[in-house]
């Protein structure tokens, strides 16, 4: 039995998405395959160091989200856009803020030459439901994806301002 917990610990710390841009059907697979993965692992807790189960668990609870917010991508792509808008994130006026100090539209690609894309100008790979590149989602899952960061900061002002030094944007925190 000891063997099998060393097996699946090792194959459980290899189970994430890889750093590297992925088309969004894809994204939904690998979201799926670890959702089956974690969901595995919670349901034979008894042969894992509960250091992976409390991962799993985790890890099952912020992909189940991602998912959503993809399975949302995959069908709003034939939406009409305005029809969302009943849809934003709590803090729609602080990424709005946010903004205006970032970049001048939502689809930039890195035209500062800094690393950082899409209107909120979010590192490659930044997560919290967009695509590696961030410029690459609509408005809509830019502003979905920072606002699921700052609900996993639990809201910190302090977490906010690392990620985007504006603080006239915070009386919309």
């Amino acid at each position: 039995m000891l063997a099998l917990n060393a097996t699946n610990t090792g194959y459980a710390k290899n189970l994430v998405m890889p750093h590297k841009h992925f088309t969004l059907q894809q994204r939904i697979q690998w979201q799926r395959k670890i959702i089956r993965h974690d969901r595995w692992v919670i349901r034979t807790r008894v042969i894992h160091r509960s250091s992976l189960v409390n991962f799993s668990i985790n890890q099952l609870r912020w992909t189940r989200l991602e998912l959503q917010q993809s399975l949302a991508q995959l069908s709003s792509s034939s939406l009409v856009f305005g029809s969302l808008s009943s849809t934003w994130p709590l803090h729609h006026s602080l990424w709005s803020c946010i903004h205006n100090h970032e970049a001048s539209d939502w689809q930039n690609n890195d035209t500062g030459h800094n690393g950082h894309y899409g209107g909120l100008q979010m590192h490659p790979g930044w997560g919290y439901g967009t695509s590696y590149y961030a410029s690459n989602d609509s408005q809509f899952i830019q502003e979905r994806a920072a606002e699921n960061g700052y609900a996993a900061s639990g809201y910190s002002k302090i977490w906010l301002m690392g990620q985007w030094y504006h603080p006239d944007c915070l009386k919309y925190a």
